[in-house]
């Protein structure tokens, strides 16, 4: 499950990085959401220092080759 996740996430963040003007994807977790933030990760995202509204900021500039 957690394999097929990061490859769905890896997938959207394909398309939204090759799109006209998009420099970045950016994300926002539950500061509990463990699950969530290790699928971030393994797709390339890293944390940005912030919280946002639902939690803490990830960022991807670009996906890993």
């Amino acid at each position: 499950f957690g394999g097929d996740l990061a490859e769905a996430v890896r997938a959207a963040c394909r398309w939204a990085l090759a799109q006209p003007g998009v420099a970045a994807v950016e994300a926002e977790t539950e500061p509990t959401n463990a699950a969530s933030q290790a699928v971030l990760r393994k797709v390339g995202f890293v944390p940005t220092g912030t919280v946002g509204k639902e939690g803490p900021r990830f960022i991807l500039h670009a996906l890993p080759a």
